[in-house]
């Protein structure tokens, strides 16, 4: 889980089981000084336990940004994008896949079903860099407001 969260900085929610993706992507964030409210869920129900706030989730903010494994334990990462899609009070959230799966089939599925952004794991820095500074410009005009996701210089965020 993250630290406390901080006024103005987007709310992230990373759903991935593989503890070396996690840290791999922590270290990408890191170096490069990219700072938001990092949550981190490991399978695919407790990212809809996250979603729509039960048991200690229930005080939990609705993330402004998912980053979705496809390949969960519990309950697959195309099956939470589908149920994120019917409910129309989650489809609006901004989702990015991140998976090893290359299969043409599996990206348009994503695609239909509400993904933003596809990234093939494992994926190139200066993309995944890419596709952050993207998805914040497009977060704050969806929002209308001022959501940050922005680099601080010397500052660790874990």
């Amino acid at each position: 889980m993250s630290k406390l969260p901080q006024r103005n900085l987007a709310n992230i929610v990373l759903v991935e089981d593989s503890l070396g993706d996690i840290e791999y992507i922590k270290s990408i964030l890191k170096k490069h000084n990219i700072l938001f409210n990092l949550h981190i869920c490991r399978d695919g129900q407790e990212i809809l336990d996250f979603l729509y706030k039960k048991g200690e989730y229930a005080t939990a903010e609705q993330p402004d940004l998912i980053l979705l494994d496809l390949n969960l334990p519990k309950i697959k990462g195309k099956e939470i994008l589908e149920i994120i899609n019917k409910d129309k009070t989650l489809s609006p959230l901004p989702i990015s896949i991140l998976s090893g799966s290359e299969f043409e089939e599996d990206i348009m599925q994503c695609y239909k079903h509400g993904a933003m952004f596809y990234m093939h794991k494992p994926f190139d820095i200066n993309l995944f860099l890419e596709i952050i500074n993207k998805i914040e410009g497009l977060m704050a005009q969806m929002a209308g407001e001022s959501i940050n996701i922005y680099r601080v210089k010397n500052k660790s965020i874990f």
